[in-house]
């Protein structure tokens, strides 16, 4: 939204059943699951380790990194939810204390080996996607989660995901960086890669008993995995990190994200708008926009309106009212979506829609 124009002229209004016919994409995966944390989990401590060449950093604030991409290779893979929560280490056990404000990245391989945004080490060229990335910061308790899939494998290298670690002060600066990567038991793998769109890639070179990064490390960090009655898998991990600084700035005063609590075909993408401190209590509106094909359409709550850059009209709200630390938003529900591609969702709020843009305070919150 680096070039939002403020639309100032309701052209027609949409109810949400004329909004179904614009081309938004599915979502592949059959159902994703809502975030659920696993209180009785073992801390480990993950090892120090390189980011790796494929590393980019996105800047993609989002649950869900399958989105924003038509990949076969993503779409079909094995829904994965990653739950972790971060705690602080108190000598040489974790302690109690969770670590908010964190930034969490994760990226890894989709089902054919292959990362997006990079090129060559003998994949095809994947720049400008960016599938099977993204970050959230941990919340008051140190919890994220994020839905992506079992990832595929690639020469030399065992199934893994890369996760980092990033702090900054009331200033902006880094002043905390820390990289791992989190493993997946060998028999686990083997029997994913049963299946398709794994199985289509002949066997695997590289196991854990003859990766590099896993037999470096002293105590790898391997993922705890169950497996849903749906067929999904889900992990919950609490890791201590070691030498947090204590002066990490509220990042998360002002934060979107949303994550679809529906299905492929009819999602119900729910978001969470986190509010600065100093606007809590304070009157404002939020602000719901979708845009798709150089347009830009806003719900007022009720329906949603279509804008052009003409004659001057207000911005309708989403919500006007007294803000609140946290809102919970149904920003988009009850449609069939199966014939729509390449909607952006944003969410944000201001005193005004001109606050809003001025201050810089929306985000993606979902790409369908």
């Amino acid at each position: 939204m680096s070039h939002l124009h403020r639309p100032t002229n309701q052209s027609r209004r949409f109810t949400l059943k004329a909004i179904a016919a614009l081309p938004f994409c599915s979502y592949g995966l059959t159902e994703l699951m809502k975030p659920a944390y696993a209180e009785d989990v073992a801390c480990t401590f993950p090892p120090s380790m390189a980011k790796g060449p494929y590393w980019v950093d996105e800047e993609l604030n989002r649950v869900d990194v399958t989105t924003n991409t038509d990949r076969a290779s993503v779409l079909n893979g094995l829904p994965l939810t990653l739950n972790f929560t971060v705690l602080r280490i108190d000598g040489s056990s974790c302690s109690s204390n969770p670590i908010p404000n964190l930034q969490i990245d994760i990226w890894h391989a989709d089902a054919a080996g292959e990362y997006s945004d990079v090129i060559g080490s003998g994949q095809s060229d994947t720049r400008g996607q960016n599938f099977l990335r993204g970050y959230q910061l941990t919340n008051v308790d140190g919890k994220v989660s994020f839905q992506t899939i079992f990832p595929g494998w690639y020469p030399s290298r065992t199934a893994h995901i890369h996760l980092r670690a990033r702090a900054y002060d009331e200033n902006g600066r880094n002043i905390y960086d820390f990289a791992t990567q989190l493993f997946f038991d060998d028999v686990l793998t083997d029997r994913v890669y049963e299946n398709e769109p794994y199985n289509t890639r002949g066997i695997r070179d590289t196991r854990n008993s003859n990766d590099f990064g896993f037999l470096r490390e002293r105590n790898p960090s391997i993922l705890n995995i169950v497996t849903n009655d749906d067929g999904s898998m889900t992990s919950d991990m609490v890791m201590g990190f070691p030498n947090v600084p204590e002066n990490i700035a509220d990042n998360v005063s002002f934060d979107v994200s949303a994550v679809n609590n529906g299905d492929a075909i009819i999602p119900s993408i729910e978001s969470v708008l986190t509010i600065k401190p100093a606007d809590v209590g304070t009157t404002g509106n939020i602000y719901v926009l979708a845009f798709l094909n150089g347009s830009w359409f806003i719900n007022n709550g009720q329906v949603w309106l279509a804008y052009a850059d003409s004659a001057s009209t207000e911005i309708a709200a989403f919500y006007t009212g007294q803000l609140e630390s946290a809102h919970n938003l149904t920003i988009l529900s009850g449609l069939d979506i199966s014939n729509l591609k390449g909607t952006r969702l944003y969410v944000g709020y201001g005193v005004d829609a001109d606050d809003m843009l001025q201050k810089s305070q929306y985000k993606i919150a979902y790409t369908l």
